[in-house]
């Protein structure tokens, strides 16, 4: 069995690897009861066409310039949005998937080494926020999503959206991966969160938490930070899934 390497990059490194080749399409995310399950690298990267796969289209209209996209990665939103000629800055904390959204769009896309959980952006400029894919996820915890809708309030216009997705996990039709979270309670832990790591070859990197925030927290809270609920979706093919159109009240 070859040794294993810790690496602070795991996601970043597993990316250049399928930009470069299009070899190892597969990303480990390792649960910390033990489970382990594949992602595709592929699904970050910008397909043939801009849509919310499994939302309704008019989530769509909802999107104006300057856009923050956070959590870009290699740009499977940002750099859509930019050929549809948006004005639209990306954010990660991956150096790595921050220069392959860059090259994608020959440096057009503006893109900052910056975690959502320290924001250092300029405040009222931005009309519209992109948290796909699940991507809010990254505060870890509540706490962590009171401060960031909290900061995202001050960097963006008054008229501005939040455009999101999550997961409902007591909606997740899997009993085994359902029952992790169930589990949360008799740890005292919030029940959509979910502590993992993510290997890739022989690298692993360290663990984290991913928050999954039921609908109705994530608008007690957004309510709290002054933000309304304009639309609500149901993802037509995993009903567990959720999007979400925030605005200002």
């Amino acid at each position: 069995m070859a040794e294993r390497h810790f690496h602070h990059d795991v996601f970043g490194l597993a990316a250049l690897s399928w930009n470069e080749s299009k070899s190892n399409d597969k990303i480990m995310i390792e649960r910390d009861d033990g489970l382990v399950y594949a992602d595709r690298v592929s699904h970050y990267f910008p397909d043939d066409s801009f849509e919310f796969k499994g939302y309704r289209e008019g989530l769509l209209k909802y999107i104006q310039s300057p856009v923050l996209d956070i959590g870009c990665g290699p740009g499977r939103y940002a750099y859509n949005l930019w050929k549809k000629r948006f004005s639209v800055m990306g954010i990660d904390i991956s150096r790595r998937v921050l220069q392959i959204c860059s090259d994608l769009s020959s440096g057009e896309i503006p893109v900052v080494q910056m975690s959502i959980n320290r924001l250092g952006l300029a405040a009222g400029h931005f009309r519209t926020i992109l948290a796909m894919g699940h991507n809010i996820g990254a505060v870890g915890d509540l706490i962590g999503l009171h401060k960031l809708l909290g900061e995202l309030h001050c960097l963006c216009s008054s008229d501005a959206k939040i455009l999101l997705t999550s997961v409902d996990v007591t909606q997740i039709p899997d009993a085994t991966y359902r029952a992790y979270f169930l589990n949360n309670k008799l740890r005292n832990r919030y029940i959509g969160q979910e502590t993992m790591r993510l290997r890739y070859g022989n690298h692993f990197g360290e663990w984290f938490n991913w928050l999954f925030a039921a609908p109705d927290d994530m608008e007690s809270i957004a309510n709290r930070q002054g933000w309304t609920v304009e639309e609500f979706a149901i993802n037509a093919k995993s009903p567990e899934k959720y999007a979400m159109v925030l605005g200002k009240l």
